[in-house]
């Protein structure tokens, strides 16, 4: 799923750790946790990020089928 973070920070932000960070609510230092794998991406940051993001497709983000985006 950490890649799959990373896809939707390039997405969403060109890569902006801070400004996605913003975006969703979390701190920056919680973000890069997620991103490095140092933090386990549970149940709540992935409802965050459907809550935050609401074309994300939650079946790609959690079991990496499908598109990103919801069309």
């Amino acid at each position: 799923m950490n890649t799959r973070l990373h896809k939707l920070v390039e997405y969403k932000t060109e890569g902006k750790q801070v400004e996605f960070a913003e975006l969703v609510g979390w701190s920056p230092q919680y973000l890069q946790n997620l991103l490095n794998g140092s933090g386990s991406i549970g149940i709540r940051p992935v409802i965050t990020l459907l809550e935050k993001i609401p074309e994300l497709n939650a079946r790609w983000f959690i079991l990496g089928e499908g598109t990103m985006i919801n069309s």
